[in-house]
């Protein structure tokens, strides 16, 4: 064989072996193996005064008085953090249930949302997607706190329109399947949620499954389409849960568990919260409407008011009755949902088992049974009908105004309540996970808890004591 012979036979097959390469299937290549065309995905873009929009790995400042769009996922690094400072506003444009799309923060370092009582933060959607009707599109996924995320701070802060469906590849969430609000799975990750609104949640609010939380003087209002709880805690989380105002949750407001494979037992301080008319969008029977602790979680349980909720407190099996208590809760029920199940006031325990009859009775202290008004500024307590009850129910509606939100109803006690003074201030001291006091931390120390029950002590807001929403400020527009 010639050399010319010679050299054509070689490039032939240099040529073939290249073709062959290139007609691989993808496996071939590695799944780690990066397109050039992508970004770095361990590079960060820094945010600057021209910043407009947010998508993909970001850090920086958003500054006060600015509106950026939310056009795609944000992600937050490791050791990297984004601050908002007062007065920003947030708006995704993803296209929600209708639109099939929905944006996230991913947070695997810090976010910190430092909105103030005289000028709050907003996270919501594009001002055209703003309306009642749109209330189950989940136009924003949630905040996904993986694994070394730091710290989600959030003071101040409207948030609406949460809990679109997973869309694309995640470790975390199904493909379609509901996104929490806000959700971690790091027991080191601090959780703190203070004087902010949450509204349109089509899921859990806050589902954090490993924390230490301090969840403080927030609004809850028309959350959960056909479930969801203002607060889904798992194994791994400790903290207190405190002078929240809750009303219109398809299921319960606070609900605590153990389960979930994290070595740190979930206990949580659940005190001096208002809940209302919750647990009418939830279709399974039985299965909450105000309180519920299970699977091996404990905590103190007082100074709550449970008014017209479908169940009272609930108590499942396997929880540590050794390190749960129960005490100073005011009750009240108006009518009837389900024509099996009675009177409202009959789903309180211990008659129905909502509390098993295994409880140690000396862990249930001055619980309010006797189905007295609570006598609050401006709130109708027999307002709701069965029809209202059953509406909401067998439509997941939120058309019930008042059956789902504040509106101009008041919440704080007259001085002939029965809630006042008919709590208890000595009983416990709260679970004190997080004590750092600071624009980056807690407003103000761990609050104890206060006499009055509910959220709305008649001394007002004392060095981090009581809810400081007002009906005239509570949710404007």
């Amino acid at each position: 064989m010639n050399l010319l012979k010679l050299f054509k036979r070689f490039t032939f097959l240099l040529a073939l072996s290249m073709l062959v390469v290139a007609c691989g299937s993808d496996d071939d290549m590695g799944p780690t193996d990066p397109d050039p065309t992508d970004p770095d995905p361990n590079e960060s873009v820094e945010i600057t005064d021209e910043t407009t929009e947010l998508k993909g790995n970001m850090h920086g400042t958003l500054r006060s008085g600015r509106t950026y769009r939310l056009v795609g996922d944000l992600t937050v690094l490791p050791d990297r953090e984004i601050v908002m400072e007062e007065g920003v506003r947030i708006e995704s444009t993803a296209g929600g249930e209708a639109g099939g799309e929905t944006f996230s923060f991913i947070i695997r370092g810090s976010f910190y949302s430092l909105g103030t009582e005289q000028n709050p933060n907003w996270i919501t959607t594009i001002p055209e997607n703003r309306s009642k009707e749109n209330w189950n599109q989940g136009y924003i996924g949630g905040f996904i706190g993986l694994a070394g995320a730091k710290d989600i701070v959030i003071k101040w802060t409207h948030m609406e329109y949460f809990g679109g469906r997973m869309r694309g590849a995640s470790t975390v969430f199904d493909e379609g399947e509901t996104i929490y609000g806000f959700y971690t799975e790091d027991e080191n990750t601090r959780l703190i949620i203070e004087d902010s609104w949450f509204r349109y949640f089509l899921d859990d609010v806050l589902r954090p499954e490993g924390a230490k939380i301090a969840i403080l003087r927030n609004t809850f209002e028309a959350n959960g389409e056909v479930e969801g709880e203002a607060l889904n805690a798992k194994s791994g989380t400790v903290g207190v849960f405190a002078y929240n105002m809750i009303i219109g949750m398809a299921t319960n407001g606070p609900k605590t568990g153990s389960g979930g494979g994290l070595p740190t037992q979930t206990i949580i301080d659940v005190y001096n919260n208002t809940i209302v008319s919750g647990g009418y969008r939830r279709v399974a029977p039985g299965r909450g409407g105000s309180m519920n602790v299970e699977n091996g979680a404990g905590g103190y349980w007082y100074n709550n008011a449970v008014i017209n909720c479908r169940y009272g407190m609930r108590v499942v099996s396997g929880t540590d009755y050794s390190r749960t208590f129960i005490g100073h809760t005011h009750y009240f029920g108006h009518g009837i949902f389900d024509d099996n199940e009675g009177p409202l006031a009959d789903n309180f325990y211990p008659e129905t088992g909502t509390i098993g009859i295994d409880f140690p009775e000396s862990h249930i202290v001055n619980d309010n049974l006797n189905n007295e008004d609570p006598m609050f500024v401006n709130y109708d307590a027999t307002q709701f009908s069965q029809a209202d009850y059953r509406f909401a129910h067998e439509n997941s509606s939120i058309a019930n105004a008042n059956l789902s939100y504040i509106g101009n109803q008041d919440f704080r006690l007259q001085p002939e309540s029965p809630l006042v003074g008919a709590g208890s201030t000595d009983a416990f001291t709260p679970t004190a996970s997080i004590t750092e006091v600071g624009p980056r931390a807690l407003s103000y120390p761990v609050p104890p808890p206060s006499a009055d029950i509910g959220a709305y002590p008649t001394t007002g807001f004392n060095n981090g004591v009581g809810n400081r929403h007002l009906v005239r400020d509570y949710y404007p527009n």
